[in-house]
């Protein structure tokens, strides 16, 4: 912590007299002691010594992303008088009664289903409104291949 601190004192060129903890926030450097306890939890994890009731995010090298337009393509086009089309609203929220996401689908102008999601309270409000949105084109696949069992579906989402 002690290099740490001296490190973070000439990044925020901050008076000595300054607490450790003020000085990470100031720089937006994780204090050391938590990256240690994380990192070492990670580990246990992934080598099997440890079982954790909670999934650890691996970090992936952008290099390896896969491409959205080579993941996700929907090919939906309208026929003359004939409405099979959707509207759907996806929503995420982070309060003190928790952290939840929800869609509401409608086929046309009619209301199809309504879908409730509820999250860890350590989840942050953009993990709830991403996983609305994921849940969402779930719905959108189901519906393409409930709409067409003969057809193979032309979307496919990366999971």
């Amino acid at each position: 912590m002690r290099v740490q601190r001296i490190i973070s004192l000439r990044i925020a060129k901050a008076y000595r007299t300054i607490s450790h903890e003020a000085l990470c926030i100031l720089t937006g450097i994780t204090p050391i002691h938590i990256k240690v306890q994380e990192l070492a939890t990670q580990y246990n994890i992934t080598t099997g010594r440890s079982a954790q009731k909670y999934q650890i995010d691996k970090a992936e090298n952008p290099r390896n992303w896969l491409h959205p337009a080579n993941i996700v393509s929907v090919n939906d086009t309208k026929d003359e008088g004939e409405e099979h089309w959707w509207n759907i609203f996806t929503d995420g929220s982070k309060s003190e009664q928790g952290v939840g996401s929800g869609i509401a689908t409608f086929t046309g102008k009619v209301f199809a289903e309504q879908l409730k999601f509820k999250l860890d309270d350590r989840c942050s409000n953009n993990q709830a409104e991403q996983l609305a949105i994921v849940k969402a084109l779930e719905v959108i696949e189901m519906q393409q291949v409930k709409n067409n069992p003969g057809k193979q579906s032309s979307t496919q989402i990366a999971k």
